[in-house]
């Protein structure tokens, strides 16, 4: 599988925050297959650097 190319990547909303922790939508949309919609869940630490990111397609 191809890795996303982010020039064709697209963030559906503004990221939902709960303290240091948040999600947010997004859509992929190959230039030679099918569009992709997922969901990216973040934590963050005190200094809102992300220390977790993880996708679900």
């Amino acid at each position: 599988m191809a890795k996303p190319d982010p020039k064709n990547s697209n963030v559906l909303a503004e990221p939902v925050m709960h303290h240091l922790s948040g999600y947010f939508r997004w859509l992929n949309i190959p230039a030679d297959s099918y569009p992709a919609e997922g969901m990216d869940y973040f934590e963050l630490d005190e200094q809102h650097r992300i220390t977790r990111i993880v996708g679900f397609f």
